[in-house]
């Protein structure tokens, strides 16, 4: 909340509501916002959202690989869907450079437009 009223973007009604929010959520102090809404002002770059999409991205699948045993070599088809970042590099691209998977692999990125999803190239 603080944030939000030091931004000096939103009015009291827009401060009353998300408090309202806040409050009937049972999100608590440990709730996980990303790194750039820690900064005031925030730091709103496509470079701090592509920062926030590795950081998930990565972590996801470090688990992931961790968990199943399989090496990331054994990828054949990767399909990375997003609705609010479409980055170039795509974040398969992303994917497929930080663990080097193989350059025959097939890889899609959809993004959700209209809550429709679209096959980007």
């Amino acid at each position: 909340m603080e944030h939000s009223r030091f931004s000096g973007k939103f009015d009291k009604p827009d401060l009353e509501f998300q408090r309202k929010i806040l409050e009937r959520s049972g999100l608590g102090e440990e709730a996980y916002f990303p790194e750039a809404m820690h900064h005031l002002p925030p730091r709103l770059s496509m470079a701090a959202a592509i920062e926030e999409a590795e950081q998930v991205m990565f972590g996801a699948l470090d688990i992931l690989f961790l968990d199943t045993r399989n090496r990331p070599k054994e990828v054949g088809i990767l399909i990375v869907n997003c609705s609010l970042l479409n980055p170039t590099p795509s974040l398969s691209a992303m994917i497929v450079n930080n663990y080097k998977l193989w350059g025959n692999i097939r890889g899609f990125n959809w993004g959700v437009w209209s809550a429709v999803p679209v096959l980007l190239p």
